[in-house]
């Protein structure tokens, strides 16, 4: 491979899926847009922390580094390294579980625990491309670099997202429906276990199904292996579709009291269905607004937050040429 070649195949494994996924989870997050200064944070801390964590970890314990991506553990110059999957879930969950500590304002329900648990697998998917690159050579002479290939990098990848998705989402849950978080503190020791579980089950399967196993077993393990790469984005997404369904809910109970004066009836039921049009900035004062008046009603935000929304709102309908306040 030539050096334009090597340093294109490094863009396209490293920085193209990585774009890809973090697009995907700015279009999840309709309502409430996360800070991109916090999303970045978390992005390092998947791409940096998770790795040294994990590779301490297995360090210690004796087991084989698992910091490539996915997708080779199941090829035959790789065993399949179940252990490893464990570590890797516990070292992003740790950096998972640091961001919802430090920034409750907006780690506060399920929809945040997905982006920011994405995020974190976006980033420890990036490391295990760049690790990747450091043995490019050997590894592009068995996968041929194909488009598939590149493919199936992706979904590698989106796998990663998908783990801490699972954990984040049980953590943004636990505080949306409880703030304190003390009577529900299994849902997250849940969710952890089974990003772990399905991690290492993703490796096992995609194994068993390279071992040449014929019959009933092998069309069973093959099945097995398309619904590990297509089940957890299937999961994720219905996770999504609720906690969008609780937004809105959100939208209709917080801003309810504010019309007419902040926003009109049908104002609000199109931002509610996600139809409003206009100026994009008044659709996020408003619900920036409605969540700031959630969280304060959850007793993890303050009034002159709410006032400052609402100030918000108003100061962007001035500009626009009209009020309601």
């Amino acid at each position: 491979m030539s050096g334009t070649g090597l340093l294109v195949t490094a863009v396209l494994v490293t920085v193209v899926p990585v774009l890809i996924y973090l697009w995907i989870l700015w279009r999840v997050d309709r309502y409430e847009k996360e800070p991109v200064t916090l999303l970045a944070v978390a992005l390092a801390g998947g791409a940096v922390v998770a790795p040294l964590l994990t590779a301490l970890a297995q360090s210690v314990l004796g087991i084989p580094t698992s910091i490539f991506p996915a997708l080779f553990q199941i090829y035959p110059f790789a065993h399949p390294n179940l252990a490893g999957a464990v570590v890797e879930e516990l070292a992003k969950g740790a950096v998972i579980l640091t961001v919802y500590v430090l920034v409750p304002h907006e780690f506060d329900n399920t929809l945040d625990g997905v982006v920011y648990g994405a995020t974190v697998g976006a980033g420890f998917a990036l490391a295990e491309s760049v690790v990747y690159l450091s043995d490019l050579a050997s590894l592009a002479a068995a996968a041929n670099l194909e488009a598939g290939f590149f493919g199936a990098i992706l979904v590698s990848g989106l796998t990663h997202c998908v783990f801490g998705a699972i954990f984040g989402a049980a953590l943004g849950y636990v505080r949306e429906a409880s703030p304190s978080g003390g009577a529900r503190w299994w849902i997250p020791i849940a969710g952890l276990a089974a990003a772990a579980l399905y991690h290492a089950g993703y490796v096992a399967v995609g194994a068993a199904g390279l071992a040449g196993v014929g019959g009933l077993t092998g069309l069973l393990l093959g099945v097995g292996r398309r619904l590990a790469d297509v089940g957890g984005l299937v999961l994720v997404g219905v996770i999504v579709a609720w906690a969008w369904s609780r937004e809105r809910g959100v939208l209709r109970w917080a801003l309810a009291t504010e019309a007419p004066e902040v926003i009109a009836p049908d104002e609000l039921e199109a931002l509610a269905q996600g139809r409003m049009t206009g100026d994009p900035r008044l659709r996020e004062a408003l619900a920036e607004l409605a969540f700031a008046k959630w969280r304060l009603a959850r007793g993890f935000g303050t009034q002159e937050g709410v006032t400052r929304q609402r100030e918000r709102v108003r100061q962007v309908r001035l500009a626009q040429g009209g009020s309601r306040g």
